[in-house]
């Protein structure tokens, strides 16, 4: 991680609550000035930084950042954090990991990287596939790819 994400990071962690106007800002101009980046703590730490609050769409310049990562990392960080995420966050988890599960080349990538993961976070993974195939049947097809 360089020092400018370092910065930048600490900054968007100080501010992640969205308690004031000025976090909001500061929260919105980090989120912007994050460079493109393929260190896996840093999107770990930008992932972690998501909250289910009402601060208007401020959230999205955070979760575009973080999906200009490249592919494989974007999925290994999203998965391995999937439980954290989703419980700070989760109607962000939410919203990104359908994202995900509509990309054909994230769903390629976590296929190839459920093996490697932890036995449970491959757990938390198949039972959200589950829960959304209930709901949304197109994530069948995920669920028995992934299962």
């Amino acid at each position: 991680m360089t020092e400018n994400e370092r910065l930048l990071l600490e900054a968007l962690t100080r501010t992640c609550g969205l308690n004031t106007r000025e976090d909001v800002e500061t929260y919105v101009a980090t989120a912007l000035a994050l460079p493109e980046s393929s260190d896996p703590e840093c999107l770990r730490q930008m992932l972690l930084c998501l909250r289910d609050v009402d601060a208007g769409e401020v959230q999205y310049e955070l979760l575009e950042a973080c999906e200009r990562f490249p592919t494989d990392v974007y999925v290994r960080v999203v998965a391995e954090q999937a439980e954290a995420i989703h419980g700070s966050a989760p109607q962000w988890f939410e919203l990104a990991f359908h994202s995900l599960l509509n990309s054909s080349e994230c769903v390629d990538a976590l296929k190839s990287q459920m093996n490697s993961l932890a036995p449970e976070v491959r757990g938390f993974i198949i039972e959200t596939v589950k829960e959304y195939a209930d709901s949304y049947p197109k994530y069948q097809g995920v669920l028995n790819l992934l299962g």
